[in-house]
């Protein structure tokens, strides 16, 4: 079954809320805190965009979806983890800083928190 894992290694347990931002950066808010997702770990966690049902989507649907966060608007799309699914939201990068209290693109910023998945 597929784990998360922050950057200090701590096993996530739980998905709180989850966001695409205007850049396609996937960022979770787990029981360990906000977090972004790096762009070569989503494969992984293909499996855990579905419908509000649970259901799976596929790659069209989801490239829909993913472009539509990237122009700022909302889509139907789920994040599935364990137990737990939530909405995921849109979410324009410039506001994630004063969100979250950091830049979630790691180039900007040495000690940005990250997610790993395995």
């Amino acid at each position: 079954s597929m784990a998360l894992y922050t950057h200090t290694h701590a096993h996530v347990n739980e998905v709180r809320a989850a966001w695409i931002d205007d850049g396609g950066t996937l960022l979770l808010l787990t029981d360990h805190g906000i977090g972004h997702v790096h762009d070569q770990d989503l494969e992984w966690l293909l499996s855990c965009f579905v419908t509000s049902t649970g259901d799976a989507i596929d790659e069209d649907t989801l490239e829909v979806c993913f472009d539509a966060f990237a122009a700022g608007q909302s889509a139907a799309l789920w994040f599935q983890y364990q137990s737990t699914r939530v909405k995921i939201e849109a979410l324009h990068s410039s506001e994630a800083a004063n969100k979250f209290g950091f830049n979630p693109h790691p180039h900007a910023s040495a000690h940005a928190p990250t997610q790993a998945s395995i």
